[in-house]
């Protein structure tokens, strides 16, 4: 695994820095979440997230791959979640999102996150992004996504259409 592990640690540690343990309770009690907050908003996760981003640019798609993945399976308080979601959004990996083979990158985020906070944004910005890359392949992939038994699977089928015109 070629992870970034410094890109992990730090933002790992100025989020936990930042932390409201007053926050936490109430964010996680409202998102009726068995997996912990840290009590950082999402406005102030994202803008670390990015400054972290900036300062340990990912040299490859096997970097970006593993990091994001890291992130997200690693991740004990649910930012690290929005954080991995937003690495795997990140502009400047772009190129590396789009790819056809990232579908089942973001097929583990939605499997394993399971929760409307997660799934929505990846399946409306990264799922539905990948059918300018292949529209033929994606729709046969998200028409086997329609009738998957997993719920959040054929949530996303749908929600991957809400930026297509």
């Amino acid at each position: 695994m070629t992870a970034n592990r410094a890109l992990i640690e730090e933002v790992t540690a100025r989020l936990a820095a930042e932390g409201d343990p007053e926050r936490a309770e109430s964010q996680q009690r409202y998102m009726k979440s068995s997996m912990p907050y840290l009590g950082v908003t999402l406005p102030r996760t994202t803008a670390i997230a990015k400054e972290v981003f900036a300062a340990h640019p990912l040299a490859s798609y096997e970097e970006w791959r593993d990091t994001v993945l890291a992130l997200f399976r690693g991740a004990t308080h649910r930012e690290l979640w929005y954080v991995a979601e937003e690495l795997a959004e990140w502009r400047a990996y772009r190129e590396y999102a789009s790819r056809l083979e990232s579908l089942s990158i973001y097929e583990a985020i939605i499997t394993e996150g399971a929760w409307w906070d997660i799934v929505d944004g990846t399946a409306a910005y990264l799922v539905g992004g990948l059918f300018a890359s292949d529209a033929e392949w994606m729709t046969a992939r998200m028409r086997e996504w329609s009738v998957d038994p997993h719920l959040w699977k054929r949530r996303t089928a749908i929600l991957c259409q809400m930026r297509r015109k």
